[in-house]
C-alpha cells in the first residue's frame, strides 16, 4: 500500500511503498471491495494452490521483470497487536455496507491511515449489537447527495435526490447524514 512520508520538508508530501512483513507483497494484489470477504478469502486459497504449481513458476519466468514469490509467503489484511495498521475489514460477506465520505471532521476522517471519527466507531458499535457483519467503504460524498446532476442538466438538487453510489447500490446506507 501507499503511505504518506512522515519526513519533513518538500518530502512530506510524497509517498511510499510499505509493507507489513519483510518480504512484501510480490507478483500481485487484488483490489476486492471489503464487503465482499469471503471472495477475498476465495482469491486468496487460489492463489496459494496456484503458486503450488509448475505452472506458475512457468508464468514468472516468462515475466522475469516482475518479482515473483517463489516461496509461500502470505499477507493477511488483518488487524493484529503486531499489524495495527491494517483495516479491520470482515473475512465474510457483509449483511451491509455502509458508505462514508471519510472527510468530515471528528464524525469520520482518516488518520494515520486509518479510518476513523464517532461515526465509524458508532457504526461497529451498532453492527455489534445487532450482529450483523458490516463493511464500512469510503464514498465521495457527492455520490450519497449531489449538488446537482449536470449529465441530467439540473445545475442544483432541490429535492435532494440521491446520488450515483445510493442509486447504483455501491451501498446499503450511508453515515454522516445529518438531519
Amino acid at each position: 500500500f501507499l503511505q504518506r512520508s512522515s519526513g519533513g520538508g518538500s518530502n512530506a508530501d510524497l509517498y511510499e511503498k510499505s509493507h507489513f512483513g519483510p518480504v512484501g507483497s510480490r507478483g500481485i494484489a487484488y483490489g476486492c471491495r471489503p464487503e465482499f470477504g469471503d471472495v477475498v478469502q476465495a482469491l486468496n486459497n487460489g492463489l496459494r494452490e496456484f503458486k503450488k504449481t509448475a505452472e506458475y513458476t512457468a508464468l514468472c519466468a516468462r515475466y522475469t521483470s516482475i518479482p515473483c514469490d517463489l516461496h509461500e509467503t502470505q499477507w493477511v489484511n488483518a488487524k493484529t497487536s503486531a499489524n495495527k495498521k491494517a483495516a479491520d475489514h470482515p473475512t465474510q460477506r457483509a449483511d451491509i455496507v455502509i458508505g462514508t465520505e471519510a472527510d468530515y471532521g471528528e464524525f469520520s476522517h482518516i488518520k494515520d491511515g486509518e479510518l476513523r471519527g464517532f461515526d465509524i466507531e458508532l457504526t461497529k458499535a451498532v453492527c455489534q449489537a445487532a450482529g450483523k457483519t458490516c463493511a464500512i467503504v469510503t464514498v465521495p460524498w457527492q455520490s450519497v447527495w449531489p449538488k446537482g446532476y449536470p449529465e441530467l442538466g439540473w445545475e442544483t438538487n432541490p429535492k435532494a435526490y440521491p446520488g450515483i453510489g445510493a442509486n447504483s447500490g455501491w451501498f446499503h446506507c450511508t453515515s454522516g447524514t445529518r438531519n
